[in-house]
C-alpha cells in the first residue's frame, strides 16, 4: 500500500471541488494525487515522515573516522553498532563509546574507536522518523496537491502561458517555490 501524508478528506477543503467537500467524484484521483505528493516529498526532503518512526538495519563503508551519518533522521534511538574488522571480527560498540546527535542523524565515537576503514564492514540498527507529522510538511503536501489538482482540471500539462486579447496568465512550470521553501527545514542533505 502506497504511504499518504494525509488523507483525502484533510485535502478537499484545499480544493474548488464542484460540490463542496462532501464531493466524492475526485476521491481517487485524490488518492493518486496524495501518494504522488507523498513520494516526492520524501524523496526532495531524503527522509520519511512516519509517526513514531521507522526501524532500518543498514550497513555503510567505514573509513577510518570517528563520524558517521545515517541515511534517516531524525533519529529516535539506536539499537545496536557493530564495526567488523579485517579478520571479520564484530566488535559491538556499546552506547556509552558514542554521542548519537538526533536531528542530524549523525553517530560521533567517543572511546577511541573508530568506524575501520572497509566495505559494509559497519551495520547499524536504528529508528528514525518524526514522532508527529510537522505541520509545515502537511500544508507544504497539500499545497503540492493542490497544485496538481488545478495543473488536471485546467488540462494544462505542458502550458507556461494562456494569452486572450491583452491577458496573459503564466502558470509555474516546476514546484512552486513556496513549497520547496517550506521543505527547505525538512531536507536531510547528505555530504559525499
Amino acid at each position: 500500500m502506497a504511504r499518504k501524508l494525509f488523507t483525502v478528506d484533510e485535502v478537499k477543503p484545499f480544493l474548488d471541488l464542484a460540490g463542496g467537500p462532501q464531493d466524492t467524484t475526485q476521491d481517487e484521483l485524490l488518492k493518486i494525487l496524495i501518494e504522488g505528493a507523498t513520494a516526492w516529498i520524501e524523496k526532495y526532503c531524503a527522509q520519511t515522515f512516519e509517526s513514531g518512526g521507522i526501524s532500518y538495519s543498514e550497513t555503510y563503508d567505514g573509513d577510518n573516522g570517528t563520524v558517521l551519518y545515517l541515511n534517516h533522521r531524525p533519529v529516535i534511538s539506536v539499537s545496536s553498532v557493530v564495526i567488523t574488522d579485517s579478520a571479520d571480527v564484530d566488535d559491538t560498540i556499546p552506547s556509552t563509546d558514542y554521542e548519537l546527535y538526533e536531528t542530524v542523524g549523525k553517530i560521533v565515537l567517543t572511546e577511541g574507536d573508530s568506524f575501520l576503514k572497509g566495505d559494509l564492514n559497519v551495520a547499524i540498527s536504528y529508528v528514525a522518523g518524526e514522532s508527529t507529522l510537522p505541520a509545515d510538511v502537511k500544508l507544504a503536501g497539500m499545497k503540492l496537491v493542490r497544485w496538481h489538482y488545478r495543473k488536471w482540471n485546467d488540462d494544462r500539462d505542458g502550458i507556461s502561458s494562456v494569452s486572450v486579447g491583452d491577458i496573459t496568465t503564466n502558470y509555474e512550470s516546476g514546484v512552486p517555490a513556496e513549497i520547496t521553501q517550506a521543505l527547505a527545514p525538512h531536507r536531510n542533505v547528505m555530504f559525499g
